[in-house]
């Protein structure tokens, strides 16, 4: 039987364990070999990826208090509604807008720590060559679909700007914030 991925998790000697204590030890010596190439010093690097995990450590928290935003904003539009019969206009719009913020500040924290969604059938039961060689293809695969989404979405955003479109809601604002 094929462990789930829970037990695999807690398993240090599953092939996803494995697999990522291997990943782990080639950005080790991938980061050790640009530091001596590059003459720059380890500590750059060091500090480079020390403040990327800062950014995303804070923009997770910003994600958090934006859901606390949410969440009050529901609980007063309620209470205006229900106790007072005054409703707001502005509630459902400010959430949908929240809502948005809440997800692009979100999902970098939770890719950093593989807490998304990944299907891993293949490279889990693989040879070790073959599971690297399968990584590498889906890490490409993955910068090409990101930099084609960069590309499309950097000449809507574009677009946007240049004929002034807004959103159609009660409190319309640029497109191109969203």
């Amino acid at each position: 039987p094929h462990p789930d991925s829970a037990q695999s998790a807690r398993n240090p000697t599953s092939p996803r364990k494995r697999g990522e204590v291997e990943q782990a030890a080639a950005l080790c010596s991938w980061v050790s070999r640009m530091n001596s190439a590059s003459g720059v010093g380890r500590s750059f690097w060091q500090k480079l990826a020390a403040a990327h995990d800062a950014v995303t450590a804070a923009s997770f928290f910003c994600a958090a208090a934006v859901l606390a935003a949410i969440a009050l904003s529901f609980c007063y539009e309620v209470a205006a509604r229900y106790f007072f019969a005054a409703p707001t206009s502005w509630a459902n719009a400010l959430v949908s807008y929240l809502l948005c913020a809440a997800i692009f500040l979100a999902v970098p924290e939770l890719t950093r720590r593989r807490a998304h969604i990944a299907i891993n059938l293949l490279v889990d039961h693989a040879p070790r060559n073959v599971a690297g060689m399968l990584h590498t293809l889906i890490r490409a695969a993955g910068a090409a679909a990101c930099l084609l989404a960069t590309w499309i979405s950097g000449n809507e955003t574009l677009s946007q700007i240049n004929q002034g479109i807004t959103t159609i809601s009660a409190y319309p604002i640029p497109k191109w914030w969203v």
